[in-house]
């Protein structure tokens, strides 16, 4: 199973997995792999996150933006937001209010919905298994699915720093997404999430790859997240300099895959293995072009 997130902001649409592969040999016996890709850039405008196995569950996550309609935010969210300022109840204490608050509060308060007005409509729903019906995630909303589906209430305890932390900020907005995720993590322990969260962003401009990095303070062991321009996501072990392309589910035989495959880059997956409940996550930085 996996972790997969989306959440929808002010400006744009956010999506992570995790990179964690879980294959049950028989007599129980479980392999882990941490280099599969679940990010899928389909066009421009459109793309996939999906916690796709072979057996049931299936979900998908989908997130798209729509250039030349304005995103429709719901008041009464963003009264929670600044509620959270006003009583003092923020996941991170900072001395700055986004102006933005202020600005759609502004409006009548018998106002429901808010146009904003040069940013695209945001699009996110998820779908699972057996219909596939969408469901719709609104702007200043949040979903999950997976076995770290659980994610949505820390994200929910975070909203004010992921949607009002600092709004418009690709790489803060992304550090915060990325903070819950591995909020959860650490809390949670459950051994078929990963570690490493690859994301996307989605706004006016197109689709942009953002990395991030896991270290482990007392050894300096660190793993980067890296999207290279017209390349594939890489993870690399900035001790060694040894690096290892994360592959899409058809470029594995899950079917024969072996513990000799799943270690075949011993020193990064060592690496890896050892910082998993000792490490802390640090910001993430945007690679490539949208």
């Amino acid at each position: 199973m996996s972790l997969v997130a989306g959440c929808s902001l002010f400006s744009s649409v956010m999506l992570a997995a995790d990179t964690r592969a879980t294959v049950t040999r028989p007599g129980g016996k479980r392999l882990h792999i941490d280099n599969l890709l679940k990010l899928y850039p389909l066009t421009p405008g459109l793309s996939r996150l999906s916690e796709s196995r072979r057996q049931a569950p299936v979900g998908f996550m989908v997130a798209s933006v729509v250039r030349g309609r304005p995103n429709v935010i719901e008041r009464s969210k963003v009264a929670e937001l600044m509620n959270r300022f006003c009583v003092g109840q923020l996941s991170m204490q900072r001395n700055w209010l986004p102006r933005i608050l202020l600005t759609i509060l502004s409006t009548p308060a018998q106002a429901k919905w808010v146009a904003l007005s040069g940013v695209p409509q945001n699009l996110l729903y998820a779908l699972r298994s057996p219909g596939f019906e969408p469901e719709v995630v609104h702007p200043l909303g949040y979903a999950a699915l997976g076995s770290g589906e659980g994610v949505v209430s820390e994200i929910g305890s975070m909203a004010d720093w992921v949607f009002a932390g600092q709004v418009g900020n690709i790489s803060m907005e992304a550090h915060a997404f990325q903070r819950a995720l591995m909020a959860f993590v650490d809390k949670a322990g459950i051994e078929s999430v990963g570690r490493v969260f690859p994301m996307l962003r989605i706004d006016a401009d197109g689709i942009r790859r953002i990395g991030h990095s896991i270290s482990d303070p007392t050894s300096g062991i660190a793993i980067e997240v890296l999207a290279p321009p017209e390349k594939r996501w890489v993870l690399r072990n900035t001790g060694t300099g040894k690096e290892m392309e994360l592959r899409f589910p058809t470029d594995i035989d899950f079917a024969t895959l072996s513990e000799s495959d799943v270690f075949s880059e011993k020193t990064i997956y060592d690496a890896l293995r050892d910082a998993i409940g000792k490490t802390q996550g640090t910001g993430p930085g945007s690679e490539g072009s949208p």
